[in-house]
């Protein structure tokens, strides 16, 4: 078996051990990809999980993260047929392009299954959530979960970053528990094994930054870091690649 994608040269990778949301940061290093799954990485001499037909992406100076979920998204089900499932589907497209590319919701909408995000049902349960509500009141629950909480119209927000940002900014979190609770707190919420960070066997999920590190990245408030999106294993952003 060889990889059908290598990511290279990362500057920075931030990967994941099982039951942890601490990340280990490893630099200089690659992850190899077989399809959907993360087959190995690391440092050591990546070569040997090439073939002619391995796509190789250099992410010399960058950083690579696992891509975002959000566990709390509230679609629109209260207008007409046509127009719920236009809204939906143009709310998931701003997602994505957002690296945001794994949603829990209580009520699964109609829209067209798509190879750029997938939707689960989050069991009802009260969680954690810190959402841009954070702007009145500034407190952090524990074992927080960051979230757009998004509502069509109410709360259009479609966008983690510049949450992430304000918190780092304003030291109400380290750099890595922000990370976390974008990725591997609202993974277990939403009971996705294969989506708790870049390890070997989880999915193919990853984001890749035009940043030295996680703190130049969260401490970079409007400036657009985002450079590459892969999902289930395939170069989503800013073109497909396959």
């Amino acid at each position: 078996m060889k990889a059908t994608l290598i990511i290279k040269n990362i500057h920075k990778l931030y990967a994941s051990s099982p039951g942890s949301d601490v990340f280990s940061c490893i630099e200089h290093a690659f992850v190899a990809v077989h399809h959907a799954r993360i087959i190995d990485l690391g440092t050591h001499d990546h070569r040997q999980w090439i073939d002619k037909d391995t796509r190789i992406i250099d992410a010399s100076n960058e950083i690579v993260v696992p891509s975002f979920i959000d566990a709390h998204v509230r679609f629109c089900f209260d207008r007409r047929s046509g127009d719920n499932v236009r809204i939906n589907q143009e709310t998931m497209e701003l997602f994505y392009k957002n690296g945001i590319t794994t949603v829990g919701t209580r009520q699964l909408p109609a829209v067209a299954s798509s190879p750029y995000y997938q939707l689960f049902l989050c069991e009802r349960q009260r969680l954690p959530i810190v959402d841009y509500g954070y702007l009145r009141h500034r407190q952090l629950k524990k074992g927080f979960l960051l979230s757009t909480s998004f509502l069509y119209e109410e709360q259009p927000f479609y966008d983690l970053m510049p949450l992430a940002s304000l918190l780092c900014m304003e030291g109400a979190a380290g750099a890595q528990e922000i990370l976390a609770a974008m990725t591997l707190r609202p993974a277990r919420a939403l009971k996705l094994s294969g989506k708790r960070g870049i390890r070997k066997g989880a999915d193919a999920d990853m984001i890749v930054f035009q940043a030295r590190d996680l703190e130049e990245l969260f401490c970079s408030f409007g400036r657009q870091r985002l450079h590459r999106i892969i999902h289930q294993g395939v170069h989503i952003y800013p073109h497909v690649i396959i």
